[in-house]
Protein backbone atom coordinates (compact mmCIF):
# COMPACT_ATOMS: atom_id res chain seq x y z
CA UNK A 1 0.00 0.00 0.00
CA UNK A 2 1.21 3.34 -0.94
CA UNK A 3 0.68 6.29 1.59
CA UNK A 4 1.42 9.88 1.88
CA UNK A 5 0.42 11.56 4.72
CA UNK A 6 1.58 15.34 4.36
CA UNK A 7 2.99 18.08 2.36
CA UNK A 8 6.11 16.20 1.00
CA UNK A 9 8.17 19.27 -0.71
CA UNK A 10 8.19 22.81 -0.99
CA UNK A 11 11.18 23.40 -3.23
CA UNK A 12 10.09 23.33 -6.28
CA UNK A 13 11.98 20.61 -8.64
CA UNK A 14 11.61 18.46 -11.85
CA UNK A 15 9.97 14.96 -10.72
CA UNK A 16 9.13 12.07 -13.59
CA UNK A 17 7.16 9.46 -12.35
CA UNK A 18 7.75 5.82 -14.29
CA UNK A 19 5.24 3.54 -13.67
CA UNK A 20 4.98 -0.40 -14.58
CA UNK A 21 1.88 -1.15 -16.20
CA UNK A 22 2.93 -4.78 -17.15
CA UNK A 23 0.98 -7.71 -15.99
CA UNK A 24 3.97 -8.03 -12.99
CA UNK A 25 1.34 -7.12 -10.37
CA UNK A 26 -1.92 -7.20 -11.62
CA UNK A 27 -3.96 -7.16 -8.47
CA UNK A 28 -2.08 -4.07 -7.43
CA UNK A 29 -2.40 -1.77 -10.29
CA UNK A 30 -5.17 0.50 -9.68
CA UNK A 31 -4.04 1.25 -6.03
CA UNK A 32 -0.31 1.74 -7.75
CA UNK A 33 -1.99 4.86 -9.64
CA UNK A 34 -4.47 6.29 -6.68
CA UNK A 35 -1.13 6.18 -4.66
CA UNK A 36 0.66 8.24 -7.68
CA UNK A 37 -3.04 10.75 -7.93
CA UNK A 38 -2.48 11.08 -4.06
CA UNK A 39 1.61 11.86 -4.40
CA UNK A 40 0.13 14.89 -6.97
CA UNK A 41 -1.85 16.40 -4.50
CA UNK A 42 1.40 16.64 -1.81
CA UNK A 43 3.03 18.67 -4.35
CA UNK A 44 3.45 22.25 -5.00
CA UNK A 45 2.50 21.83 -9.11
CA UNK A 46 3.19 25.07 -10.78
CA UNK A 47 4.83 27.16 -13.35
CA UNK A 48 7.10 28.57 -11.01
CA UNK A 49 6.74 25.16 -8.76
CA UNK A 50 7.32 21.84 -9.06
CA UNK A 51 6.75 20.42 -12.46
CA UNK A 52 5.73 16.43 -12.91
CA UNK A 53 6.12 14.30 -15.61
CA UNK A 54 4.99 10.18 -15.98
CA UNK A 55 6.01 7.88 -18.25
CA UNK A 56 4.64 4.27 -18.20
CA UNK A 57 5.86 1.02 -19.70
CA UNK A 58 5.60 -2.65 -20.39
CA UNK A 59 6.57 -4.10 -23.62
CA UNK A 60 7.37 -0.31 -24.94
CA UNK A 61 7.25 2.83 -22.89
CA UNK A 62 5.30 5.90 -23.42
CA UNK A 63 5.70 9.60 -22.45
CA UNK A 64 1.85 10.25 -20.84
CA UNK A 65 3.18 13.49 -20.01
CA UNK A 66 5.77 16.24 -20.26
CA UNK A 67 7.47 18.34 -17.04
CA UNK A 68 5.99 21.51 -18.82
CA UNK A 69 2.35 19.68 -20.23
CA UNK A 70 0.40 20.64 -16.99
CA UNK A 71 0.82 23.11 -14.27
CA UNK A 72 -2.28 21.98 -12.25
CA UNK A 73 -2.92 18.62 -10.24
CA UNK A 74 -6.54 17.69 -12.11
CA UNK A 75 -5.38 17.16 -15.57
CA UNK A 76 -2.19 14.59 -14.40
CA UNK A 77 -4.57 13.14 -11.99
CA UNK A 78 -6.97 12.11 -14.95
CA UNK A 79 -3.76 11.10 -16.89
CA UNK A 80 -2.94 8.32 -14.67
CA UNK A 81 -6.76 7.14 -14.01
CA UNK A 82 -6.50 6.77 -17.92
CA UNK A 83 -3.03 4.87 -18.21
CA UNK A 84 -4.18 1.06 -19.06
CA UNK A 85 -2.33 -1.72 -17.61
CA UNK A 86 -1.06 -3.55 -20.29
CA UNK A 87 -1.32 -7.74 -20.04
CA UNK A 88 0.86 -8.27 -23.37
CA UNK A 89 4.11 -7.02 -22.32
CA UNK A 90 6.93 -7.41 -20.21
CA UNK A 91 8.46 -4.85 -18.49
CA UNK A 92 11.54 -3.07 -20.02
CA UNK A 93 12.64 -0.60 -17.48
CA UNK A 94 15.94 0.52 -19.41
CA UNK A 95 13.53 1.36 -22.14
CA UNK A 96 11.30 3.41 -19.93
CA UNK A 97 14.17 5.08 -18.35
CA UNK A 98 16.19 6.33 -21.88
CA UNK A 99 12.36 7.54 -22.60
CA UNK A 100 12.19 9.18 -18.84
CA UNK A 101 14.91 11.80 -20.03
Amino acid sequence: MFYVSEQLCSSPLDLVIVIDKSNYWPNQFTQLKSGVGVLLTRLLVGADQTHVGVVSYSADATLNFNLVQYFTTPPMQNDVRAIQQDDSGTATTLVSLSQSR
